[in-house]
């Protein structure tokens, strides 16, 4: 993968969907680790997506692999804005200093 997008920029970043990683049947931290461990931190950004729920960058050790803190308030339609909000406030400034 990262030398198809080497191949097409020499800059280039891989940007991927942490939420992968969160099948409990196949992600173990070895298999996370298989899949990261040969990516230079510097090329691969890992969207935490769901993080205010069911965080990958908590429950797996990402080797120095920055990760987003995010979450998505429309899973295909559902447009309403809701959260926890002492998640927000309180998960956020965690995770940047774990």
């Amino acid at each position: 993968m990262l030398n198809g997008l080497a191949a097409a920029d020499p800059n280039a970043v891989w940007v991927m969907q942490g939420w992968l990683f969160f099948n409990d049947s196949f992600w173990t931290q070895p298999t996370v680790d298989a899949y990261i461990k040969d990516i230079p931190t510097s090329k691969i950004i890992i969207l935490d997506l769901f993080a205010d729920s069911h965080p990958v960058s908590r429950k797996f050790d990402l080797s120095g692999h920055t990760f987003i803190w995010s979450m998505l308030h429309n899973f295909g339609g559902n447009t309403n804005s809701y959260g926890r909000m002492s998640v927000l406030r309180d998960d956020i400034l965690k995770s940047k200093s774990d």
